[in-house]
């Protein structure tokens, strides 16, 4: 599906950016090990996923993956100040509104 395509490409890779840049910028502050943040995104990376894409629907893939980004949103809303990683909470909202259009159009008959 194109729209995935672009969705990943561009909001994904956004939030991403966004999340790296702002927590290399508080590291200090965070107490933050550069080369431990960098092995546990590896890790995060590899890790086997729980979805089986080969057995899932597209609605139901579609599902989990607005299902991750809420989830993101709403942790980073209620557990990170309002200032703090304002750039990467705009970024994982974009991502969101992105996903949960896709999953209305494919996902919701009228």
């Amino acid at each position: 599906m194109p729209v995935l395509i672009e969705i990943k490409s561009v909001q994904l890779q956004q939030a991403l950016l966004e999340l790296n840049t702002e927590l290399d910028q508080h590291a200090a502050s965070l107490a933050l090990d550069p080369n431990e943040q960098l092995r546990e995104l590896t890790a995060a990376i590899a890790a086997p996923r729980s979805a089986d894409t080969a057995n899932g629907s597209k609605e139901e893939l579609l599902s989990k993956l607005l299902g991750v980004a809420t989830g993101a949103c709403n942790r980073i809303d209620a557990e990170v100040s309002t200032p703090h990683f304002a750039e990467a909470r705009l970024a994982l909202h974009a991502l969101k509104a992105a996903l949960k259009e896709v999953y209305m159009v494919v996902c919701i008959p009228y």
